[in-house]
């Protein structure tokens, strides 16, 4: 999987990128970054340019993006979780966290490319469209309520914490990789 994935994305030193798709083939896709090395800086005063970074500049770069993807979107249940655990200590700030850290984890890969999400033609992460937007607020916000509550119960009934973190990573890592064939089937139909 490796090989195919980093052969895929050679992007050369000329910014050229071989099996990149064409425009308007990936609706709700923002297949570039996945398919590529380059990526967009910005030198401030109003200037932008690209350069080819390599594979750890690539996710340093694209991990903050994501980081604020599911901290903004997903705040409403972030911060419900931290407020619940704080008043009656249901034990669900660690699992919350692990979620929040593992969905931030496996959305960077998959927005890399180095990870192809499963029921999806292309490489890549979902773009900001309205309608993808308030499909992440629902989305996030019931992974990370849901999901934290579940993985708190599931350490409970084992009688071990570390086996609810364990099963927060499960289903953060799940809940990112199903993501993109989701807002696919949404961008698809509105478009």
């Amino acid at each position: 999987m490796g090989s195919d994935t980093r052969t895929r994305r050679s992007g050369g030193r000329n910014g050229r990128s071989e099996g990149l798709p064409p425009r308007g083939t990936a609706p709700g896709r923002k297949t570039r970054p996945a398919y590529t090395d380059r990526r967009q800086i910005w030198y401030g005063m109003g200037k932008r340019g690209s350069d080819e970074k390599g594979l750890f500049a690539q996710l340093l770069h694209d991990a903050p993006t994501l980081f604020a993807e599911v901290f903004v979107l997903g705040f409403p249940a972030i911060a419900y979780v931290f407020v619940a655990d704080f008043d009656g200590g249901a034990g669900l700030a660690g699992p919350a966290f692990v979620l929040w850290m593992t969905m931030t984890a496996v959305g960077t890969a998959v927005h890399a490319g180095l990870v192809r999400p499963p029921f999806t033609e292309f490489l890549g992460w979902v773009t900001l469209a309205p309608s993808l937007v308030v499909l992440r607020l629902v989305y996030y916000n019931l992974v990370l309520l849901g999901g934290a509550y579940a993985s708190a119960a599931i350490g409970s009934l084992a009688g071990d914490g570390t086996v609810g973190l364990v099963a927060a990573a499960a289903i953060g890592s799940l809940a990112m990789l199903l993501f993109p064939a989701l807002a696919d089937r949404v961008a698809g139909r509105r478009g």
